[in-house]
């Protein structure tokens, strides 16, 4: 593990927010249309990887989970959701940034 310089907010829930982030999966596993819809109307960017997590991929999820919102499926109707193939990374935002 190594040390990073905490620039969040001061104030306790903001502190909470940012550990339950810290402490949750680098990548979320998406199982379904559902929980797939839920997290576009949370997360500003997302990005998805068409496959399983392999270690290489919750490596760079680690590396950069506080910029982005990481995640990885498998099942069909999530990655057809997400206009994604099997085997590719694909972004989405919900802004023209």
């Amino acid at each position: 593990m190594h040390s990073v310089n905490y620039e969040g907010p001061r104030q306790a829930n903001g502190i909470v927010a940012y550990l339950l982030k810290r402490a949750a999966p680098a990548s979320i596993e998406l199982t379904s249309v559902e929980t797939a819809e839920s997290l576009k109307q949370e997360a500003p960017v997302i990005v998805v990887y068409a496959g399983n997590a392999e270690e290489w991929w919750l490596d760079r999820a680690k590396s950069k989970r506080d910029a982005v919102q990481w995640c990885h499926a498998t099942d069909e109707a999530v990655l057809k959701n997400f206009g994604a193939e099997p085997g590719t990374i694909t972004m989405i935002k919900d802004s023209d940034d």
